[in-house]
């Protein structure tokens, strides 16, 4: 069954362009929305590392997209081949982390392992759900022809031939780029305020999940008893689960409006064998009467009809089209790569507040026989900003996996509880956080992982800092106590928010991360400065405040995250490098008056002794790596 690896290129060229999805999700990715998705099969007996790897050097020529990594371009990020060889690991992160961030140049997938699991995660840039199946489903083919092999036992039913899968095609440009475009479909959707379940998230984004196995005949029974289908039913069950997470008084006040995003794989109208990105989102609303929870019948057959008009080939060939051509316009084209990622992001940011919570069926996992006497059942998991629920169906069992990044697990509750009054009976294999005694899994299955970065304590320390700063500086203007301008106080706190945001959303580097930001700000208040006739403020009190501000947003990124504690000790010596330009400012009598200038330089030489102090051994070892040649 030994596979040799293609002599050609697997791109054939040396580069591929991403596809319509994987620009978003580039654009949009964070440390705390990663968007990485994994899919698990559960084995009936341990893993084994060695037979995994050696499945995993078989399957990995047949999948030439797989060998990609990503790098930038001045317009678009494309994907490039690379010769890197994939390396299974045993699982020891939390649940979809972070795959790609700027400046990386590895690969968009990892294979990992844990006790009885096997796990493939994959970064949403490279593939959808369906497209990873593929690849998964291989795996674990040749991971069972392997075990067999070392049992000296005869395969049940001989293993099928799997051929190599082409990478080159993007289904979105085969079908809807060469279309006449016109307008979306109106579906007539309400338009009102949209219901979130809010609340502050796990320290580091970490998912709270609850993995739920169901009997699949009851529950598409009961889909059939409520006229429906079984996405739509388990839609309406989410539905009432984040109508009950709601609280009691806004739930009684006035009415409540749901709405799930959904995705809906092209491959079903549009056949093709394409292993990359090739899906579209729907959204189905329902709207809670004040005070009244909807019975699961009333709610199917109000968002029933929605989801069959929206996933049907007229409507999404409209919306696709209309996407794709928007991406491929001349003006959208031109735009740089960091334009771009700014507006992507904002569209992002406004689109999830019009969203609720979001469901994925990725439908049934087949595999061939002979992995029956091996696979208990299958998983899905995907990391989300908001409530979710994904599915997945394996031979006769139907699991549900339930998490959110929210602190409160009231929603995942609701969903057990609502399940237990459907009679669908739910056995629960998994919860990654102390719940009702009535849990019946046994071991966790995922290893206790520690804190890396504490976003809530960032938040509070930003929101206490910045009000806290700026009454103290009101008090002591309004007692007469000093007499100086705010300006360079309101850009240190500017400064502050937008680098500890910016590197704790962990997108880049964060020495390069906190030089640009100080720079540009910067820039900007030197250029402001010249274009109203150069007055001076700009030496004088703006980049003070500013090269202020990195010092001390760089001690509060230290102070919350022990990955940047580790990692990140030469992004303090660069921050200190900037604070330390006005001595300079003082030296040739441009700033008027000092004092800004003497306080950032103070704080810049105190910052130093500490870090020399305390972090030395960050800063040598940091050192090495980035001198080693």
């Amino acid at each position: 069954m030994a596979f040799e690896r293609p002599s050609e290129r697997p791109f054939k060229r040396s580069w591929l362009g991403l596809d319509n999805a994987g620009k978003i999700f580039l654009s949009t990715m964070t440390s705390a929305d990663t968007k990485v998705f994994r899919l698990t099969a559960c084995l009936k007996d341990r893993v084994r590392p060695d037979l995994l790897q050696e499945a995993l050097d078989l399957v990995y020529p047949k999948f030439p997209l797989y060998h990609a990594t990503i790098r930038r371009g001045l317009f678009w990020y494309f994907m490039e081949d690379t010769t890197l060889q994939p390396q299974v690991e045993e699982e020891n992160a939390i649940p979809c982390a972070q795959i790609y961030r700027s400046g990386y140049r590895g690969l968009l997938f990892r294979v990992l392992y844990r006790e009885n699991r096997i796990h493939l995660e994959v970064f949403h840039a490279l593939s959808d759900g369906s497209g990873a199946m593929t690849f998964f489903q291989a795996l674990l083919l040749y991971y069972g022809d392997l075990y067999f092999k070392s049992l000296n036992r005869p395969l049940p039913i001989p293993l099928p031939s799997t051929d190599p899968v082409p990478a080159k095609e993007d289904s979105f440009i085969t079908f809807f780029a060469q279309k006449k475009n016109r307008r979306p479909l109106d579906l007539g959707q309400d338009r009102g305020s949209i219901s979130r379940v809010k609340g502050p998230i796990t320290p580091d984004a970490r998912q709270n999940i609850v993995e739920v196995s169901l009997p699949l005949k009851p529950a598409l029974q009961k889909a059939k008893a409520s006229g429906a289908s079984l996405t739509t039913y388990l839609s309406a069950l989410f539905m009432k689960a984040l109508y009950r997470a709601l609280p009691a008084k806004k739930r009684a006040k006035k009415d409540q409006k749901i709405v799930l995003s959904c995705p809906v794989d092209l491959r079903r109208l549009y056949p093709n064998q394409t292993v990359r990105n090739f899906f579209a989102t729907v959204m189905l609303p329902f709207t809670f009467k004040a005070g009244q929870e909807a019975s699961t019948q009333s709610i199917c057959q109000t968002i029933g009809p929605i989801l069959k008009q929206s996933s049907g080939k007229d409507y999404l060939d409209s919306k696709v089209r209309t996407l794709v051509h928007f991406e491929k316009s001349l003006p959208i084209r031109l735009l740089p790569l960091y334009v771009k990622d700014v507006g992507l992001r904002l569209i992002n940011s406004f689109n999830n507040l019009s969203i609720t919570g979001a469901i994925t069926n990725l439908g049934s996992f087949p595999l061939h026989p002979t992995m029956n006497h091996m696979v208990d059942h299958m998983i899905i998991l995907s990391s989300a900003v908001r409530p979710q629920v994904s599915i997945i169906s394996y031979e006769d069992s139907l699991t549900l996996t339930i998490n959110s990044p929210l602190a409160s697990t009231l929603f995942q509750e609701a969903f057990l509880d609502i399940l237990a009054e459907e009679g669908l009976e739910p056995e629960e294999l998994y919860r990654s956080y102390e719940g009702k005694e009535n849990s019946k899994a046994e071991s966790h299955p995922y290893p206790p992982i520690p804190v890396r970065q504490n976003y809530p304590l960032a938040t509070a320390i930003l929101l206490f800092g910045t009000l806290g700063s700026s009454f103290l500086y009101l008090v002591l203007y309004a007692l007469d106590l000093i007499h100086f301008s705010y300006a360079p106080v309101a850009l240190a706190l500017l400064t502050v928010v937008l680098v500890v945001t910016g590197i704790l959303r962990n997108r880049h580097n964060p020495v390069w991360l906190v030089t640009l930001q100080s720079m540009i700000l910067s820039l900007g208040a030197v250029a402001i400065d010249f274009a109203s006739g150069f007055r001076g403020w700009s030496i004088s009190w703006a980049l003070p405040g500013i090269f202020s501000g990195s010092i001390i947003a760089g001690e509060i990124v230290m102070a919350v995250s022990s990955e940047f504690r580790a990692r990140g000790a030469l992004f303090n010596l660069s921050s200190i490098g900037l604070a330390l330009l006005p001595l300079l400012f003082i030296l040739l009598t441009w700033a008027k008056p000092i004092w800004p200038s003497i306080v950032t330089v103070v704080l810049a030489l105190l910052s130093l002794t500490l870090g020399l102090i305390f972090r030395r051994k960050h800063i040598a070892e940091e050192g090495k790596r980035k001198w080693f040649f």
